[in-house]
């Protein structure tokens, strides 16, 4: 799957020259469209990067990383007219992501203990975390002072992302602080395929370890829907696609480690 990666996004400094007269630099539409992204300042004693920068980026990128693994394949340059103290060059890299380890990254965990709030709302804060960009969301019961019954709510996210999400969860909450702290990831390349059962047609996502197809599970949604549908229980849904994964040695059931 073809994926946009962007370093921390370098703003500038000083003034620039609007049709409001001098703002300082970034403009108030470059912070705007760079919402939750990560930026630099003060690299440069001008503004690096212009609305209609910020406005490709936000369009165009899928996931701001410091450090991508990557295989390059191809390198491209622009170079830009105005000199200063770093090179105005933008650089571009062309590549496959690196899957001899697994996928590496550094993400960032939120968590926040809760004993005071209505489980009917944790679904909706669920949504919310969700549709704000975390990777993961889950919920621990524990025990709190005085043995009152809690949850722990934890969320996995690119580090970029942690204010945002933070506040969501300061916001849909009852809790009063959020604690953070990083953690590296090795996850298995994905991708997404769609195969044909004798109930119709299921998405189902394959991992691939060391460039080889690992093993492959059916969406719940379409497994769902096409219980639905047809009228049968879902698990005869699962049990079709099973057997068509079966046919491709790609089980539902991890396979045994070959040394």
């Amino acid at each position: 799957m073809d994926r946009v990666l962007c370093s921390p996004i370098e703003l500038g400094s000083g003034v620039a020259h609007c049709a409001h007269g001098m703002l300082p630099v970034p403009a108030p539409a470059t912070l705007e469209l760079l919402k939750g992204a990560p930026v630099k300042l003060g690299a440069v004693p001008f503004e690096a990067t212009t609305p209609t920068g910020a406005a490709l980026l936000a369009a165009f990128v899928d996931e701001f990383v410091a450090r991508p693994m990557l295989r390059v394949q191809r390198v491209g340059y622009g170079i830009g007219h105005r000199d200063g103290p770093i090179p105005n060059v933008l650089r571009v890299l062309l590549g496959e992501a690196s899957d001899e380890e697994g996928e590496q990254n550094e993400l960032c965990v939120l968590e926040c203990n809760i004993d005071d709030m209505n489980p009917e709302c944790y679904d909706h804060v669920l949504e919310r975390l969700f549709a704000a960009g975390a990777h993961d969301v889950w919920l621990v019961p524990v025990l709190m002072k005085k043995n009152r019954p809690g949850m722990l709510l934890g969320v996995l996210c690119a580090p970029w992302l942690a204010p945002v999400l933070t506040d969501v969860l300061l916001i849909e909450t009852t809790t009063l602080g959020v604690r953070r702290h990083g953690v590296a990831r090795t996850a298995l390349k994905r991708e997404v395929q769609r195969i044909a059962t004798r109930y119709g047609e299921v998405a189902v996502k394959i991992a691939y370890h060391h460039g080889r197809p690992l093993r492959g599970k059916p969406e719940y949604e379409d497994c769902k829907r096409l219980a639905l549908d047809s009228g049968v229980p879902i698990h005869r849904i699962y049990e079709a696609a099973r057997q068509v994964l079966a046919e491709r040695d790609l089980s539902l059931e991890p396979v045994e480690w070959l040394p």
